[in-house]
């Protein structure tokens, strides 16, 4: 039974989105990488489109985390702010190339007090989004810390990073570009991509999501690409292991006896190995006597036997007889 919802037709992707910034973006191609391409065409994509992508996004209070993914989710706004206790999250479904792909966004408590809840849910990520305010410079220098404990649970080398600037639309143009050149400058120290996005008037947030969603799956499709040709060149180097072993190890030749190869000396058993101290070094046997000739009654009576074919009791009846006559005689 399949649990995971259909897609929408406005989450499929068939280009790849294009970034905010080439100053500070993970990659700057046109187009998907040419081997993504190929294996989505030629359906090698593996177990992608049946796993989850987990997307973790932390930041300050109130920089607009939770406001930013009702955003893209739902389409709405909340002008209420509720701050989120411990974690949250959301689910979406996207087309990749033809290739179904889910993103779990988790949304992460701002407050110290949840901070420990919310680090147990960071491991396992493929994306983390780090968000700030940009009107707000305090919140841009607490992300390099936020960057740190997320990455206390993760590999750094497997995991795309995102910094994203909210609320640009209470900020002015004077006051934006300002941060922007700070923010990404943080950004290229992080390696991270950078993004400003607007929750209140939508501004940047779905091509931001979509952008994440297709950088972390062709970040997983050359993951399953590499696993698969490692499992390929593991299968290969065990059977040229056991063709090295039958060449060292070669069978047994039942015809080398017939082409002049001397045969293995015969093994005793630990009985025989007895059996043979035991009876000591052999001696030379003498001859021994031949077992005397039948008596002349005898031979007669056989040849009675033979020619007459006299019964089995008949003929020892006979052979006494015959003896008695000649011990007369």
């Amino acid at each position: 039974m399949n649990v995971l919802a259909p897609v929408r037709r406005d989450r499929v992707i068939a280009d790849l989105p294009p970034c905010f910034r080439k100053e500070a973006a993970l990659q700057t191609r046109p187009a998907f990488h040419p081997t993504v391409a190929s294996a989505c065409q030629e359906q090698r994509t593996g177990t992608v489109g049946f796993k989850i992508s987990k997307i973790i996004v932390v930041g300050d209070l109130s920089v607009g985390k939770t406001c930013l993914i009702n955003r893209f989710c739902k389409d709405t706004f909340d002008k209420n702010y509720k701050a989120t206790i411990g974690v949250d999250f959301e689910m979406e479904r996207f087309e990749v190339l033809g290739v179904p792909f889910s993103l779990q966004l988790w949304d992460t408590a701002g407050q110290e007090r949840f901070k420990c809840i919310a680090s147990t849910y960071y491991r396992g990520a493929q994306a983390i989004v780090i968000v700030f305010d940009v009107n707000d410079v305090a919140s841009l220098e607490h992300t390099r810390q936020w960057l740190a404990d997320a990455l206390k649970e993760n590999d750094p080398s497997n995991v795309i990073l995102f910094l994203v600037g909210s609320k640009k639309d209470l900020s002015t143009p004077a006051q934006y570009s300002l941060m922007e050149k700070d923010a990404l400058k943080v950004a290229q120290e992080m390696q991270a991509e950078y993004w400003a996005v607007s929750s209140l008037t939508g501004e940047n947030v779905r091509d931001f999501f979509f952008r994440v969603a297709a950088l972390t799956f062709e970040s997983s499709v050359l993951a399953e690409l590499e696993r698969s040709h490692t499992r390929r060149i593991g299968d290969t180097g065990s059977a040229a292991m056991r063709a090295t072993c039958t060449c060292r190890h070669p069978a047994k030749n039942p015809s080398a006896a017939s082409e002049g190869t001397p045969p293995a000396p015969a093994m005793l058993t630990p009985m025989d190995q007895r059996g043979a101290t035991l009876a000591g070094p052999e001696e030379p046997s003498l001859p021994l006597p031949s077992p005397p000739g039948p008596s002349p009654a005898q031979a007669s009576l056989a040849r009675v036997g033979r020619s007459t074919h006299v019964a089995p009791v008949a003929m020892q009846t006979q052979v006494l007889l015959a003896e008695g006559d000649a011990l007369l005689s």
